[in-house]
């Protein structure tokens, strides 16, 4: 009968110990999701972790990311299609990562606009680049 009850207790004790408060440490700030992605000048991509930047679904199903233009198209394809400087193109669902980021066709982006001047050329992916913001 005594075992019971020291069990009982000792059941009690730990429900109750595990209903305090713990302090709340938010755990992204360790995070950086761009490690690996700059190269060894700063500023370019090129000679970087040849990373995808963006957030994936499991097994690499869906891609989104920022697709970016730069001065050298060559070292624009090394980060999945991003580079830390250069404009926005677009934002695109799949990307690859690692041996460059455009896949076989090309990149599908679409381009968030709020308006349309001037002249559009729709083969040139740069038609509406977007400067960066800080």
């Amino acid at each position: 009968m005594l075992l019971p009850s020291r069990l009982a207790l000792t059941l009690v004790v730990i429900l109750l110990a595990g209903t305090t408060s713990a302090a709340k440490v938010d755990l992204s700030q360790y995070v950086n999701p761009l490690i690996g992605s700059e190269g060894p000048v700063s500023g370019s991509g090129f000679g970087g972790g040849d990373i995808f930047v963006g957030g994936a679904r499991p097994f690499g199903v869906a891609k989104v990311g920022i697709d970016s233009t730069a001065a050298n198209w060559s070292t624009a394809v090394l980060n999945g299609g991003w580079t830390p400087d250069g404009n926005v193109t677009g934002i695109s669902m799949m990307h690859e990562s690692g041996t460059g980021g455009s896949p076989k066709y090309g990149l599908i982006s679409q381009m968030p606009l709020t308006s349309v001047d001037g002249p559009v050329n729709i083969l040139d992916n740069t038609t509406y680049s977007q400067k960066r913001v800080s």
